[in-house]
């Protein structure tokens, strides 16, 4: 059987079938009409055309990837590595395990795993040094230019594709903080920050050189969001960098000072609720401290004693259980209030309760 070459046209097969069948005609002792001469031309057009384009579809890979998985035993084939994103500085190494295991999860030896360069231009080689739950590690050294890389590792029948990006590791340019300015005074303590950065990336915000909060900026990097993280009163320094979806960090922006002047957490002393008032000794108490919204926990003490109260619902109504003094007597409730911004204020005699013997 001759198989045509690769080189052979859609024409050069039409006029190929188109002579045969004429030939044919001539040489059958019956007589076959030219309507059904075309109608077996058309089918024969369709069968070759139709097994060319399975060769060129890579279709015998396919029929042999099947023939394989019925006749050999089953196997299984994984990768893993240390990030799929590296700087395209041409000294960092990233770390590619290869796992193979047969049918009982046995490890199996990666001497004969293959591995290619399907696009890119990197250096990868075997590791000399491959981890005992590892049947291969390779080492692939980065490229000093940026491109995508997209490796295959062969093992026996299987194939693994493997896709990576040599990023260029060139830190983005400062941020532009356009607001607050230097001075600025706040009566909240997460003043909302704007400013630009570069495309793709966002901002982060240091108070007193501490991590405050990530800021994302939109898709032509501009920033405008309130600080994550209230910010105590007084003043501080800010400072700003930007950071890219590589995580590659810029240098920090020139300080700035702010000043924020929160209120004070206030108790509203009219709904303060103590009950039973009075209470036998030793029992408990439910305690219910309405405050401002700007309140981040309260806690009261009696006779010494310090109870934490919550505010399940977020409703800066705080609320808990304590226990009364087991003597009987007159007694002062006091309340330490913290604020957002970490603020702590006490609160002397908000409220008394009377204990009963």
């Amino acid at each position: 059987m001759t198989i045509a070459p690769r080189n052979l046209t859609i024409k050069s097969v039409v006029i190929s079938i188109i002579d045969f069948m004429q030939d044919k005609e001539k040489m059958l002792p019956w007589r076959i009409n030219r309507s059904s001469l075309l109608l077996y031309g058309m089918v024969a057009l369709l069968i070759i055309v139709g097994s060319i384009s399975f060769v060129y579809a890579d279709g015998l890979k396919v029929i042999t990837n099947m023939w394989f998985e019925l006749v050999l035993p089953d196997l299984s084939f994984e990768i893993s590595l240390d990030t799929s994103t590296i700087p395209a500085d041409g000294t960092t190494l990233n770390n590619i395990d290869t796992v193979a295991k047969n049918n009982k999860g046995q490890l199996l030896d990666g001497s004969d795993i293959l591995v290619t360069v399907s696009s890119g231009v990197v250096d990868i080689s075997r590791s000399a040094e491959t981890p005992t739950n590892v049947s291969q590690r390779f080492v692939l050294r980065s490229p000093d230019n940026p491109q995508k890389i997209v490796l295959t590792f062969h093992f026996k029948h299987l194939e693994k594709r493997l896709e990576l990006e040599a990023f260029d590791p060139t830190p983005p340019n400062a941020p532009i903080i356009k607001s607050p300015l230097d001075g600025n005074t706040f009566t909240t303590g997460t003043p909302t920050i704007s400013g630009e950065v570069a495309v793709d990336s966002k901002m982060e915000i240091y108070i007193d050189d501490k991590f405050n909060s990530v800021l994302d900026a939109n898709d032509k990097g501009t920033v405008e969001s309130s600080l994550k993280e209230t910010v105590a009163k007084g003043q501080h320094k800010l400072t700003a960098i930007a950071i890219n979806k590589y995580g590659v960090k810029s240098q920090p922006t020139k300080a700035i000072y702010i000043n924020v002047q929160t209120p004070d957490p206030e108790i509203d002393f009219t709904n303060i609720r103590i009950k039973p008032n009075p209470v036998k000794a030793g029992e408990a108490v439910y305690v219910f401290i309405p405050v401002s919204t700007n309140t981040k926990s309260v806690s009261v003490m009696i006779d010494g004693t310090p109870y934490p109260l919550k505010d399940p619902h977020q409703s800066s109504i705080f609320s808990g259980a304590i226990r009364a003094p087991y003597k009987a007597g007159l007694y002062r409730i006091s309340a330490v209030i913290v604020s957002r911004g970490g603020d702590s204020i006490l609160a002397n005699n908000i409220a008394s309760l009377r204990v009963q013997s």
